[in-house]
């Protein structure tokens, strides 16, 4: 038989990465490159380019760096990106309350980290 101990520290290591990706409209398109090929930046780059679109992750849990950084390249790859530069990276603190018919009963913390990449393509 399996433990309360051992499932909730299988759950608590869970984690989720969604990945979406949003063109702009009136974008020049390009065909996918690998996403190796695709840099991540922590600023816009100076040099000319044309921005091609937003990549989005909601992530839940803690997924470790290396996975985030394959999602964030795999959408941008997706638009023939060069590059794809970081311009949103925060964590979000839902607080759920359960109530009965007593009042509160309890009360957990939900969190939420979204980061958005602009995906980038040099001229």
């Amino acid at each position: 038989m399996v433990s309360l101990a051992a499932v909730l520290s299988a759950l608590a290591g869970c984690s989720s990465v969604q990945q979406s990706s949003y063109p702009y409209l009136g974008t020049a398109r390009y065909a996918p490159v690998a996403p190796a090929h695709v840099a991540i930046l922590t600023e816009e780059p100076k040099q000319a380019k044309d921005k091609l679109g937003e990549v989005r992750l909601v992530i839940s849990g803690s997924p470790d760096r290396d996975r985030l950084e394959k999602r964030l390249r795999e959408g941008a790859a997706k638009m023939g990106a060069d590059a794809v530069f970081i311009v949103y990276d925060k964590m979000h603190v839902f607080p759920i309350t359960y109530v009965d018919w007593w009042g509160p009963s309890a009360t957990e913390l939900s969190m939420q980290r979204n980061i958005v990449g602009i995906a980038v393509k040099y001229k």
